[in-house]
């Protein structure tokens, strides 16, 4: 059975790389956002609003952006596609 697409406009196994607070966090996939690999729930919407962002632009404004970053409640994060 298919896995339904997690964020739509990237592919779930599309690779990343999350710095949150300064602090690097290895290479990810957009299916990591399911499981545990941030340890808090604030982090994990904090990176998924800034990979929203970046597939958002991609797909309506037609921006072909790999990168984004902002500072969602207080954390800062900063997404780069691999």
């Amino acid at each position: 059975m298919r896995t339904k697409v997690i964020i739509d406009g990237l592919k779930n196994t599309q690779k990343f790389r999350a710095v949150i607070n300064g602090v690097f966090i290895g290479d990810c996939e957009i299916k990591d956002l399911l499981g545990s690999r941030f340890p808090q729930r604030e982090q994990r919407v904090a990176v998924w609003n800034t990979l929203y962002q970046i597939a958002r632009s991609r797909r309506i404004e037609g921006d072909w952006i790999v990168g984004y970053s902002q500072n969602r409640d207080g954390i800062d994060v900063q997404v780069d596609l691999v």
